[in-house]
């Protein structure tokens, strides 16, 4: 069940586009990353990993990482493998503040439809849109996390995973 957790992990960063994709390489050169994404995503432990996750979206809004059961885990990795990064952040999670995290989707919906038109206020002044205030606009795109759409939107902005197989 892990490994198929490891390969749903994989799968997941690979279809989230490029950004995410490198992070989710260099992260994955520890093995106790791959080891706590493996038991997180194949839903043994389903109840402690998501309680373990809200912790860890709480601590990603105060500019601090840690994910009480995968954080241990990492660090075993890194004293198996010493040159590894202990900074595997999940990859399911966009970057939220506390308000999405506690308030849920209701909250991020709002958040991010302020920022997309703000984005939008911005390209009409002359002025560059931001990467987030891009997402934002993504993100409240119907059907925006169906696969074929997923990808169509990053060949478009230019986050496609698959632009370097084409190289």
């Amino acid at each position: 069940m892990t490994a198929f957790g490891m390969l749903s992990s994989v799968l997941a960063a690979w279809t989230a586009g490029k950004t995410v994709w490198e992070k989710y390489k260099k992260a994955a050169q520890n093995p106790g990353y791959m080891i706590g994404e493996g038991l997180d995503q194949a839903g043994i432990f389903a109840l402690p990993f998501d309680v373990a996750d809200t912790g860890e979206r709480v601590s990603n809004t105060l500019h601090y990482h840690l994910n009480p059961i995968k954080t241990p885990i990492m660090a075993v990795g890194s004293w198996a493998y010493p040159n590894t990064s202990l900074q595997g952040k999940n990859m399911r999670y966009r970057d939220e503040n506390l308000a999405d995290v506690l308030g849920g989707p209701t909250i991020g919906t709002l958040e991010d439809t302020a920022l997309a038109a703000s984005g939008g206020v911005d390209k009409l002044k002359g002025k560059k849109v931001s990467r987030a205030q891009q997402k934002a606009a993504i993100r409240l795109l119907p059907f925006n996390n169906f696969y074929g759409i997923n990808e169509g939107i990053q060949a478009l902005t230019g986050d496609s995973p698959y632009t370097e197989l084409m190289k």
